[in-house]
């Protein structure tokens, strides 16, 4: 993502491509634990998501897309992350933290995570896209405009 600018195209799930519209980036502190929490990062593998064609590092709170939950303790802790359940071009919202193929990644440290958000008519919506091959959510416009989460770049 930190090679990404405005105005380029990302592949989405059912709208073709579609353009930059802003993206937001966040320094976070990454201090690796045993406990599954959204504040940590997690490696999903090209062993565990035979889709990816190389290894993806993501936030727990950033979310995976998925035809529906495994089990009641994937539901649970997405309603936990999410607040309630949601949807994404038809597809489940599954935070990587509830994820049980994710693993927490490694190595502590201070690192920069980024959310795309791509232009829509639509200020709230977002869209299915594919990082490494793996098919995980965008941001809406929405988020990078009023969260103040992240800094626009």
């Amino acid at each position: 993502f930190q090679h990404l600018k405005k105005g380029d195209l990302v592949k989405t799930l059912n709208h073709g491509f579609k353009p930059i519209y802003k993206i937001g980036k966040k320094e976070i502190v990454h201090l690796p634990t045993l406990d599954r929490s959204k504040n940590h990062l997690y490696k999903c593998s090209t062993k565990q998501y035979p889709e990816l064609f190389d290894d993806l590092v993501l936030t727990g709170c950033h979310s995976v897309l998925v035809d529906g939950y495994t089990n009641e303790e994937q539901l649970a802790k997405s309603v936990e992350v999410n607040g309630r359940i949601y949807l994404t071009e038809g597809k489940y919202r599954l935070p990587v933290c509830a994820d049980k193929r994710a693993t927490i990644y490694e190595h502590a440290g201070k690192y920069m995570v980024y959310h795309i958000a791509l232009e829509n008519d639509d200020y709230y919506m977002n869209y299915g896209i594919y990082a490494n091959g793996l098919l995980v959510e965008s941001t809406s416009k929405r988020f990078l405009e009023e969260m103040n989460i992240m800094n626009p770049r």
